[in-house]
Protein backbone atom coordinates (compact mmCIF):
# COMPACT_ATOMS: atom_id res chain seq x y z
CA UNK A 1 0.00 0.00 0.00
CA UNK A 2 1.23 3.25 -0.95
CA UNK A 3 1.50 6.20 0.98
CA UNK A 4 -0.72 8.05 -0.81
CA UNK A 5 -3.28 4.91 0.40
CA UNK A 6 -2.45 4.76 3.43
CA UNK A 7 -3.58 9.00 3.65
CA UNK A 8 -6.60 8.58 1.95
CA UNK A 9 -7.81 5.30 4.66
CA UNK A 10 -7.76 7.38 7.27
CA UNK A 11 -11.11 9.14 5.29
CA UNK A 12 -11.90 6.01 2.72
CA UNK A 13 -11.33 6.31 -0.77
CA UNK A 14 -15.23 6.63 -1.67
CA UNK A 15 -15.52 9.26 1.08
CA UNK A 16 -12.56 11.46 -0.28
CA UNK A 17 -14.30 11.18 -3.70
CA UNK A 18 -17.57 12.31 -1.82
CA UNK A 19 -15.56 15.62 -0.17
CA UNK A 20 -13.70 16.60 -3.28
CA UNK A 21 -16.59 16.12 -5.96
CA UNK A 22 -17.38 20.19 -5.38
CA UNK A 23 -13.19 20.06 -6.56
CA UNK A 24 -12.76 17.30 -8.87
CA UNK A 25 -16.25 18.08 -11.10
CA UNK A 26 -13.52 20.36 -13.24
CA UNK A 27 -11.52 17.04 -14.36
CA UNK A 28 -12.46 14.94 -17.31
CA UNK A 29 -12.54 11.20 -16.93
CA UNK A 30 -12.54 8.91 -14.00
CA UNK A 31 -8.46 8.49 -14.72
CA UNK A 32 -8.19 12.18 -14.16
CA UNK A 33 -10.41 12.11 -10.63
CA UNK A 34 -8.79 9.23 -9.06
CA UNK A 35 -5.43 10.10 -10.24
CA UNK A 36 -5.63 13.62 -8.25
CA UNK A 37 -7.37 11.89 -5.36
CA UNK A 38 -4.16 10.34 -5.06
CA UNK A 39 -2.12 12.79 -5.72
CA UNK A 40 -3.98 15.03 -3.11
CA UNK A 41 -2.95 12.43 -0.87
CA UNK A 42 0.23 11.39 -1.56
CA UNK A 43 1.20 15.53 -0.80
CA UNK A 44 -0.26 15.77 2.06
CA UNK A 45 1.61 13.16 3.11
CA UNK A 46 4.50 15.63 2.15
CA UNK A 47 3.44 17.97 4.37
CA UNK A 48 3.68 15.52 6.90
CA UNK A 49 6.94 14.32 6.92
CA UNK A 50 9.97 16.82 8.28
CA UNK A 51 13.89 16.18 8.95
CA UNK A 52 14.37 17.71 12.58
CA UNK A 53 17.89 18.04 14.10
CA UNK A 54 17.29 14.85 16.07
CA UNK A 55 15.67 12.75 13.41
CA UNK A 56 18.64 13.97 11.30
CA UNK A 57 19.02 10.67 8.78
CA UNK A 58 15.39 10.84 7.76
CA UNK A 59 12.38 12.09 7.29
CA UNK A 60 9.33 11.66 10.01
CA UNK A 61 5.74 11.66 10.08
CA UNK A 62 4.76 14.64 12.61
CA UNK A 63 2.26 12.57 14.04
CA UNK A 64 5.10 10.38 15.22
CA UNK A 65 6.29 13.24 17.32
CA UNK A 66 3.89 16.23 17.55
CA UNK A 67 3.26 17.40 20.71
CA UNK A 68 0.18 19.67 21.77
CA UNK A 69 0.59 23.21 20.92
CA UNK A 70 -1.29 25.44 22.61
CA UNK A 71 -2.44 29.22 21.74
CA UNK A 72 -2.97 31.76 23.31
CA UNK A 73 -6.61 33.14 22.46
CA UNK A 74 -8.24 35.32 24.84
CA UNK A 75 -6.11 35.15 27.75
CA UNK A 76 -6.71 31.07 27.91
CA UNK A 77 -4.48 28.87 26.77
CA UNK A 78 -6.12 26.63 24.04
CA UNK A 79 -5.35 23.38 22.30
CA UNK A 80 -6.14 24.35 18.33
CA UNK A 81 -7.06 20.76 16.39
CA UNK A 82 -8.57 22.43 14.01
CA UNK A 83 -9.18 25.99 12.14
CA UNK A 84 -13.05 26.62 14.08
CA UNK A 85 -10.87 26.45 17.74
CA UNK A 86 -9.60 30.00 16.63
CA UNK A 87 -13.04 30.75 16.96
CA UNK A 88 -13.03 33.73 13.97
CA UNK A 89 -13.16 33.36 10.36
CA UNK A 90 -10.63 35.85 9.88
CA UNK A 91 -7.09 35.22 8.39
CA UNK A 92 -4.90 33.79 11.11
CA UNK A 93 -1.06 34.45 11.98
CA UNK A 94 0.36 32.47 14.50
CA UNK A 95 3.29 34.40 15.99
CA UNK A 96 6.12 32.78 17.94
CA UNK A 97 9.87 33.47 18.34
CA UNK A 98 12.69 30.94 17.19
CA UNK A 99 12.38 27.54 17.53
CA UNK A 100 8.76 27.43 19.27
CA UNK A 101 7.16 24.60 17.02
CA UNK A 102 5.10 26.73 14.73
CA UNK A 103 5.64 25.21 11.21
CA UNK A 104 5.18 21.51 12.75
CA UNK A 105 1.97 23.13 14.57
CA UNK A 106 1.06 24.26 11.10
CA UNK A 107 1.71 21.05 9.33
CA UNK A 108 -0.36 19.54 12.04
CA UNK A 109 -3.06 21.91 11.41
CA UNK A 110 -3.30 20.73 7.82
CA UNK A 111 -3.28 17.23 8.14
CA UNK A 112 -6.07 17.62 10.53
CA UNK A 113 -7.99 20.03 8.20
CA UNK A 114 -7.51 17.43 5.70
CA UNK A 115 -8.94 13.99 7.84
CA UNK A 116 -11.85 15.75 9.75
CA UNK A 117 -13.08 18.52 7.46
CA UNK A 118 -11.57 17.27 4.00
CA UNK A 119 -9.94 20.87 3.82
CA UNK A 120 -7.33 20.72 1.09
CA UNK A 121 -4.11 21.88 1.78
CA UNK A 122 -2.07 24.57 -0.41
CA UNK A 123 0.83 24.49 1.64
CA UNK A 124 3.91 26.94 0.97
CA UNK A 125 6.89 27.52 2.94
CA UNK A 126 7.78 31.54 2.35
CA UNK A 127 11.29 31.34 1.95
CA UNK A 128 10.64 28.89 -1.55
CA UNK A 129 8.37 31.93 -3.25
CA UNK A 130 10.94 33.41 -5.68
CA UNK A 131 8.19 36.24 -7.23
CA UNK A 132 6.16 38.93 -5.77
CA UNK A 133 2.88 37.39 -7.05
CA UNK A 134 1.09 34.69 -4.51
CA UNK A 135 -1.30 33.65 -7.33
CA UNK A 136 1.81 31.86 -8.86
CA UNK A 137 2.65 29.92 -5.97
CA UNK A 138 -0.88 28.71 -5.21
CA UNK A 139 -0.84 27.46 -9.18
CA UNK A 140 1.83 25.72 -9.01
CA UNK A 141 0.53 23.75 -6.03
CA UNK A 142 -2.79 23.24 -8.00
CA UNK A 143 -1.01 22.14 -11.05
CA UNK A 144 1.02 19.55 -8.72
CA UNK A 145 -2.18 18.36 -7.65
CA UNK A 146 -3.53 17.63 -10.85
CA UNK A 147 -5.86 20.19 -11.85
CA UNK A 148 -5.97 22.24 -14.98
CA UNK A 149 -3.71 25.11 -15.54
CA UNK A 150 -6.15 27.86 -15.96
CA UNK A 151 -7.04 31.16 -14.06
CA UNK A 152 -10.85 30.49 -14.83
CA UNK A 153 -11.16 26.66 -13.04
CA UNK A 154 -8.46 28.07 -10.18
CA UNK A 155 -10.49 30.80 -9.37
CA UNK A 156 -13.56 28.92 -9.27
CA UNK A 157 -11.49 26.04 -7.10
CA UNK A 158 -10.70 28.53 -4.74
CA UNK A 159 -14.45 30.01 -4.09
CA UNK A 160 -15.42 26.28 -3.15
CA UNK A 161 -15.36 25.78 0.55
CA UNK A 162 -12.74 22.89 0.28
CA UNK A 163 -9.72 24.16 0.50
CA UNK A 164 -7.03 25.91 3.13
CA UNK A 165 -4.29 28.36 2.31
CA UNK A 166 -1.46 27.79 4.76
CA UNK A 167 1.90 30.41 4.32
CA UNK A 168 4.30 29.26 6.72
CA UNK A 169 7.04 31.31 8.15
CA UNK A 170 5.94 34.82 6.58
CA UNK A 171 9.20 36.46 8.35
CA UNK A 172 11.48 34.33 6.10
CA UNK A 173 9.45 35.65 2.98
CA UNK A 174 12.29 38.09 0.78
CA UNK A 175 12.11 41.66 1.88
CA UNK A 176 11.55 42.48 -1.31
CA UNK A 177 8.48 40.73 -1.46
CA UNK A 178 6.77 41.49 1.37
CA UNK A 179 4.69 44.48 1.01
CA UNK A 180 3.34 43.41 -2.06
CA UNK A 181 2.55 39.82 -1.00
CA UNK A 182 0.62 41.65 1.98
CA UNK A 183 -1.32 43.53 -0.35
CA UNK A 184 -2.15 40.30 -2.40
CA UNK A 185 -2.96 38.39 0.86
CA UNK A 186 -5.52 41.29 1.56
CA UNK A 187 -6.84 40.36 -1.97
CA UNK A 188 -6.80 37.19 -1.26
CA UNK A 189 -8.74 37.47 1.44
CA UNK A 190 -11.57 39.36 -0.42
CA UNK A 191 -11.72 37.43 -3.11
CA UNK A 192 -12.21 33.88 -1.69
CA UNK A 193 -13.37 34.05 1.52
CA UNK A 194 -14.04 30.50 1.76
CA UNK A 195 -10.54 29.34 1.73
CA UNK A 196 -9.58 29.56 5.54
CA UNK A 197 -5.73 31.34 5.82
CA UNK A 198 -3.44 30.25 8.26
CA UNK A 199 -0.03 31.92 8.58
CA UNK A 200 3.42 31.49 10.77
CA UNK A 201 5.77 34.53 11.64
CA UNK A 202 8.21 35.28 14.07
CA UNK A 203 7.13 38.74 15.94
CA UNK A 204 7.87 41.82 14.15
CA UNK A 205 7.32 40.69 10.96
CA UNK A 206 5.01 43.35 9.07
CA UNK A 207 1.86 40.90 8.26
CA UNK A 208 1.11 40.99 12.03
CA UNK A 209 0.20 44.65 11.43
CA UNK A 210 -2.75 44.12 8.60
CA UNK A 211 -5.64 44.90 9.82
CA UNK A 212 -7.64 41.81 7.81
CA UNK A 213 -5.89 39.29 10.15
CA UNK A 214 -6.31 38.22 13.39
CA UNK A 215 -2.85 37.30 15.83
CA UNK A 216 -2.24 35.05 17.55
CA UNK A 217 0.67 33.44 19.91
CA UNK A 218 1.81 30.57 20.70
CA UNK A 219 2.29 29.57 23.88
CA UNK A 220 5.23 29.27 25.70
CA UNK A 221 4.67 26.95 28.42
CA UNK A 222 5.66 23.43 28.05
CA UNK A 223 5.61 20.45 30.03
CA UNK A 224 9.52 19.73 29.63
CA UNK A 225 9.37 15.70 30.96
CA UNK A 226 5.95 15.27 28.63
CA UNK A 227 7.42 16.60 25.35
CA UNK A 228 11.22 14.95 25.68
CA UNK A 229 9.59 11.72 26.28
CA UNK A 230 7.33 12.14 23.25
CA UNK A 231 10.27 13.18 20.81
CA UNK A 232 13.15 11.07 21.82
CA UNK A 233 13.99 7.93 23.24
CA UNK A 234 17.23 8.44 25.70
CA UNK A 235 19.84 5.59 26.78
CA UNK A 236 19.65 7.65 30.41
CA UNK A 237 16.99 8.67 32.99
CA UNK A 238 14.26 11.53 32.06
CA UNK A 239 13.80 12.65 35.71
CA UNK A 240 17.63 12.69 36.45
CA UNK A 241 17.99 15.47 33.41
CA UNK A 242 14.33 16.74 34.15
CA UNK A 243 15.70 16.90 37.95
CA UNK A 244 19.11 19.01 37.02
CA UNK A 245 17.40 21.37 35.15
CA UNK A 246 14.87 22.04 37.89
CA UNK A 247 17.70 22.42 39.65
CA UNK A 248 19.81 25.00 37.11
CA UNK A 249 17.79 28.18 38.12
CA UNK A 250 15.33 30.32 36.88
CA UNK A 251 17.57 31.82 33.52
CA UNK A 252 18.00 28.37 31.80
CA UNK A 253 14.65 27.74 33.21
CA UNK A 254 13.31 30.40 31.65
CA UNK A 255 14.86 29.58 28.17
CA UNK A 256 13.34 26.18 27.62
CA UNK A 257 9.96 27.22 26.44
CA UNK A 258 10.67 26.11 23.31
CA UNK A 259 10.99 22.76 21.39
CA UNK A 260 13.95 23.78 19.60
CA UNK A 261 15.89 24.37 22.39
CA UNK A 262 14.41 21.40 24.52
CA UNK A 263 15.93 19.24 22.16
CA UNK A 264 19.21 21.33 21.42
CA UNK A 265 19.61 20.52 25.40
CA UNK A 266 19.14 16.79 25.21
CA UNK A 267 21.85 17.02 22.33
CA UNK A 268 24.65 18.81 24.51
CA UNK A 269 23.30 17.21 27.86
CA UNK A 270 24.10 13.65 26.56
CA UNK A 271 27.87 14.82 25.03
CA UNK A 272 28.61 17.13 28.39
CA UNK A 273 26.55 15.62 30.87
CA UNK A 274 26.10 19.34 32.40
CA UNK A 275 22.78 22.20 31.52
CA UNK A 276 23.89 25.29 29.73
CA UNK A 277 23.92 28.29 31.00
CA UNK A 278 22.26 30.95 28.61
CA UNK A 279 20.88 30.35 25.26
CA UNK A 280 23.39 30.61 22.76
CA UNK A 281 25.36 27.87 24.70
CA UNK A 282 23.30 25.23 23.53
CA UNK A 283 24.47 25.89 19.74
CA UNK A 284 28.11 26.68 20.71
CA UNK A 285 29.04 23.11 20.88
CA UNK A 286 26.37 22.39 18.44
CA UNK A 287 28.63 22.21 15.50
CA UNK A 288 31.34 20.04 16.87
CA UNK A 289 29.01 17.27 18.58
CA UNK A 290 27.20 16.71 15.08
CA UNK A 291 30.38 16.59 13.20
CA UNK A 292 31.52 13.72 15.17
CA UNK A 293 28.84 12.15 16.85
CA UNK A 294 28.87 9.02 14.20
CA UNK A 295 32.78 8.50 15.64
CA UNK A 296 31.74 8.56 18.88
CA UNK A 297 29.09 5.68 18.59
CA UNK A 298 32.72 3.61 17.73
CA UNK A 299 35.81 3.78 19.65
CA UNK A 300 39.26 4.31 17.95
CA UNK A 301 36.66 5.14 14.67
CA UNK A 302 37.61 8.87 13.00
CA UNK A 303 35.50 9.54 9.91
CA UNK A 304 37.27 10.25 6.71
CA UNK A 305 36.70 13.75 5.33
CA UNK A 306 36.71 14.23 1.99
CA UNK A 307 38.17 17.48 2.34
CA UNK A 308 40.95 16.45 4.77
CA UNK A 309 40.20 19.42 7.01
CA UNK A 310 39.90 19.27 10.38
CA UNK A 311 36.90 20.26 13.03
CA UNK A 312 38.28 24.13 13.04
CA UNK A 313 38.88 24.83 9.70
CA UNK A 314 35.33 23.56 8.65
CA UNK A 315 33.41 25.09 11.49
CA UNK A 316 35.02 28.79 10.22
CA UNK A 317 34.17 27.92 6.85
CA UNK A 318 30.54 26.94 8.18
CA UNK A 319 30.47 30.39 9.95
CA UNK A 320 31.38 31.81 6.87
CA UNK A 321 28.52 30.74 4.53
CA UNK A 322 26.33 31.22 7.49
CA UNK A 323 27.09 34.77 7.11
CA UNK A 324 27.14 35.09 3.55
CA UNK A 325 23.69 33.21 3.21
CA UNK A 326 21.75 35.43 5.83
CA UNK A 327 23.02 38.53 4.26
CA UNK A 328 21.71 36.93 0.89
CA UNK A 329 18.65 36.16 3.19
CA UNK A 330 18.79 32.62 1.86
CA UNK A 331 17.75 29.54 3.42
CA UNK A 332 17.47 27.12 0.85
CA UNK A 333 19.99 26.82 -2.72
CA UNK A 334 20.87 24.53 -5.29
CA UNK A 335 24.37 22.52 -5.23
CA UNK A 336 25.60 24.95 -7.43
CA UNK A 337 25.22 27.86 -5.43
CA UNK A 338 25.87 26.29 -2.46
CA UNK A 339 29.65 25.05 -3.49
CA UNK A 340 30.08 28.41 -4.84
CA UNK A 341 29.15 30.21 -1.42
CA UNK A 342 31.80 27.33 -0.16
CA UNK A 343 34.11 28.48 -2.19
CA UNK A 344 33.40 32.14 -1.06
CA UNK A 345 34.15 30.65 2.66
CA UNK A 346 37.10 29.59 1.55
CA UNK A 347 38.65 32.50 0.36
CA UNK A 348 37.62 34.31 3.38
CA UNK A 349 39.42 32.65 6.02
CA UNK A 350 41.95 31.98 3.67
CA UNK A 351 41.96 28.19 3.79
CA UNK A 352 42.84 25.92 0.27
CA UNK A 353 40.57 23.18 -0.26
CA UNK A 354 37.97 21.40 -3.00
CA UNK A 355 34.46 23.53 -2.49
CA UNK A 356 32.53 20.63 -3.52
CA UNK A 357 34.17 18.43 -0.54
CA UNK A 358 33.50 20.72 1.53
CA UNK A 359 30.25 21.38 1.07
CA UNK A 360 30.00 17.00 1.07
CA UNK A 361 31.21 17.13 4.41
CA UNK A 362 29.15 19.88 5.95
CA UNK A 363 25.90 18.71 4.10
CA UNK A 364 26.52 14.56 4.66
CA UNK A 365 28.45 14.93 8.37
CA UNK A 366 26.81 17.81 10.63
CA UNK A 367 23.18 17.55 8.43
CA UNK A 368 23.35 21.28 9.68
CA UNK A 369 22.00 21.36 6.04
CA UNK A 370 19.70 19.28 4.56
CA UNK A 371 18.46 18.24 1.22
CA UNK A 372 14.94 18.73 0.21
CA UNK A 373 13.68 17.43 -3.28
CA UNK A 374 16.66 19.25 -5.64
CA UNK A 375 17.62 21.68 -3.26
CA UNK A 376 19.60 22.51 0.34
CA UNK A 377 18.17 24.42 3.22
CA UNK A 378 19.23 25.19 6.84
CA UNK A 379 17.58 23.16 9.10
CA UNK A 380 16.54 25.57 11.10
CA UNK A 381 16.72 29.54 10.38
CA UNK A 382 18.19 29.66 14.01
CA UNK A 383 21.63 27.86 12.84
CA UNK A 384 21.86 30.06 9.76
CA UNK A 385 21.37 33.20 12.66
CA UNK A 386 24.07 31.99 15.66
CA UNK A 387 26.64 30.29 13.19
CA UNK A 388 26.97 34.11 11.12
CA UNK A 389 26.78 36.00 14.63
CA UNK A 390 30.01 33.68 15.50
CA UNK A 391 31.19 34.87 12.40
CA UNK A 392 30.81 38.48 13.30
CA UNK A 393 31.99 37.97 17.12
CA UNK A 394 35.32 36.37 15.41
CA UNK A 395 36.19 39.59 13.30
CA UNK A 396 39.12 41.52 13.90
CA UNK A 397 38.11 45.30 14.95
CA UNK A 398 37.72 46.94 11.65
CA UNK A 399 36.09 43.55 10.29
CA UNK A 400 33.43 43.85 13.35
CA UNK A 401 32.86 47.92 13.09
CA UNK A 402 31.63 47.23 8.99
CA UNK A 403 29.61 44.23 10.13
CA UNK A 404 27.50 46.21 12.82
CA UNK A 405 27.19 48.96 10.57
CA UNK A 406 25.57 47.07 8.41
CA UNK A 407 23.22 45.02 11.47
CA UNK A 408 22.33 48.80 11.92
CA UNK A 409 21.19 49.70 8.70
CA UNK A 410 19.52 46.39 8.21
CA UNK A 411 18.10 45.52 11.64
CA UNK A 412 14.73 43.97 10.76
CA UNK A 413 16.39 41.10 9.07
CA UNK A 414 18.78 40.71 11.87
CA UNK A 415 17.34 41.06 15.23
CA UNK A 416 18.00 36.78 16.14
CA UNK A 417 21.54 37.91 15.47
CA UNK A 418 21.59 41.03 17.26
CA UNK A 419 20.24 38.78 20.45
CA UNK A 420 23.37 35.97 20.30
CA UNK A 421 25.73 38.73 19.67
CA UNK A 422 24.22 40.67 22.76
CA UNK A 423 25.23 37.09 24.88
CA UNK A 424 28.64 36.74 22.68
CA UNK A 425 30.20 39.44 21.77
CA UNK A 426 28.55 41.60 24.05
CA UNK A 427 31.40 44.64 24.73
CA UNK A 428 31.46 45.16 21.18
CA UNK A 429 27.80 44.51 20.69
CA UNK A 430 27.17 48.02 22.87
CA UNK A 431 29.97 50.04 21.56
CA UNK A 432 29.67 49.48 17.74
CA UNK A 433 25.75 48.49 17.71
CA UNK A 434 23.52 49.72 21.06
CA UNK A 435 25.16 53.38 21.10
CA UNK A 436 25.14 54.40 17.70
CA UNK A 437 21.38 53.44 17.81
CA UNK A 438 20.45 55.08 20.61
CA UNK A 439 22.04 58.28 19.75
CA UNK A 440 20.14 57.44 16.47
CA UNK A 441 16.98 57.04 18.30
CA UNK A 442 17.64 60.75 20.75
Amino acid sequence: MTGAEVAIGKIGFEYAKKIFSPVIKYLLTQDDINNTIRTIASKIEEIQKVKTIWQYDKSVNIIDFYYPTKIRIDSSLIQVEEYKDFKTKKPIVIEGNVGRGKSIFLRYLAYNEFIRKGKIPIFIECRKIRTDNLMDSIDEILLSYGFPNDAKVRNKLLHEAKFALYLDGFDELSSKYTQTIIQQIEFFVSQYSNTHLVMTSRPFSDIQNATYCEVYKISDVLDIKGFITRIVDLDYSIEDLVEKIEKSGSEIQSLLRSPLLITLLVFTYRVYQEIPDQFSDFYKNLFEILLNRHDKTKAGYKRERSSNLNDIELQHIFEAFSMITHKQEKLEFTKEEMVNIFQKGLDIIDVKSDATLVSDDIQKITNLIIPIGMKYQFIHKSIQEYYAAVFIQKRDEEGAKKAYKYLLENTHINRQVLNFLEEIDAYRYVRYFYNPLMQDIF
